[in-house]
């Protein structure tokens, strides 16, 4: 088994965000549920981007195992 590294664009608002600010810092585990939404926005090009966010409607926060 090989370990492999994702990243997503996570939104979190309100308690949420004071709970990633307060507890997570880098290398902790965490565990994200919620919502994936789609919008777009025009770079400063004007070129037309698509992205996908998960918006947090729980999160988990766990200091990595030594």
């Amino acid at each position: 088994m090989k370990e492999k590294t994702m990243w997503f664009n996570i939104v979190a608002w309100g308690g949420f965000a004071e709970k990633v600010e307060q507890k997570c810092t880098k290398g902790t585990q965490v565990i994200i549920s919620g919502k994936l939404e789609n919008r777009t926005y025009e770079d400063k090009d004007g070129i037309k981007r698509y992205v996908t966010e998960v918006r947090v409607g729980e999160i988990i926060c766990r200091p990595k195992a030594a």
